[in-house]
């Protein structure tokens, strides 16, 4: 018996069909068993950083000869209880929760975000290899460079201060070398590109073309704001101008170098830097 066309047109789109559906199901399921295999990964690795983040918590906890409480410039870490200790962010965030167990740390709660996981690792890191006494012991500019965040609170301050002082000392001898560009209502100003210095007696003021004031000693106080760049500017500045105060003969005391020049050239200055005469001021008391 033959069948009639139109009877296998039929059963062949059916088979094709078939087989259709069952590849598009099978490619749903391969699909969702990645989606499902990849969430597992994540989560183990997840869980595993924040196991890691709370051991190193413990660590600078233990630096407390009560064990209650750690203080750092970003971080705040605190035993609840006995067994229960909460780490919070400096917006007071409570970003991880966990028990100390024989276990090992059990994770209540974990808001950690990729930034603070990287930070957690690279102090896990620093303690590993310098050791927790060892680093909290050091002075606040070693442990600002090694703990960051999680350097004693206060450390940062007493940093910035210690920027501060050595920074106005550049000032003023940059101010005291080379001869003002500008000398009116007892207010000497150098203009060095994109800063001034301006010197009225003892007091001094270093100003940038865009932030405005950014260090000023007034009646013996010394603050500031300074950036990193800010900090390396001057230091570079003013090895430049010791540098030609040892080169220069008295009777050449006209000297043209680049006053702005960065010495960090990873982060250029927003415009070129310009080509300054400076004179030095032979006579000048240094």
């Amino acid at each position: 018996m033959t069948c009639p066309p139109e009877t296998k047109e039929y059963f062949r789109e059916t088979g094709e069909a078939i087989r259709e559906g069952a590849k598009a199901a099978w490619a749903k399921l391969r699909a969702k068993v990645k989606e499902t295999a990849i969430a597992g990964v994540n989560q183990a690795k997840a869980q595993l950083q924040s196991r890691q983040a709370a051991n190193t918590a413990v660590q600078l906890l233990n630096s407390d000869p009560q064990g209650r409480s750690f203080k750092g410039e970003d971080y705040n870490i605190t035993a609840v209880n006995r067994h229960t200790i909460s780490i919070t962010d400096a917006e007071q965030n409570e970003i991880l929760r966990f028990e100390e167990t024989p276990l090992g740390p059990k994770i209540l709660k974990s808001d950690l975000t990729p930034k603070q996981l990287k930070e957690f690792a690279q102090v896990r890191g620093q303690l590993q290899k310098h050791g927790t006494e060892n680093l909290l012991s050091t002075q606040p500019t070693a442990r600002m460079q090694f703990l960051q965040g999680f350097s004693p609170s206060g450390d940062r301050a007493e940093l910035q201060k210690l920027h501060n002082n050595s920074t106005i000392s550049r000032v003023e001898q940059i101010s005291k070398t080379l001869k003002p560009t500008q000398t009116a209502r007892n207010t000497e100003t150098h203009e060095l590109g994109d800063y001034a210095i301006k010197r009225q007696g003892d007091n001094l003021e270093v100003v940038h073309r865009e932030r405005g004031a950014i260090l000023t000693r007034s009646n013996g106080q010394v603050q500031g704001n300074l950036s990193d760049r800010d900090i390396a500017h001057f230091k570079g500045l003013s090895n430049q101008v010791s540098a030609l105060l040892v080169r220069t003969e008295p009777d050449k005391t006209l000297v043209a170098v680049a006053a702005a020049t960065d010495p960090t050239p990873t982060k250029p200055l927003s415009r070129p830097a310009p080509i300054l005469k400076w004179e030095i001021d032979t006579h000048a008391d240094i």
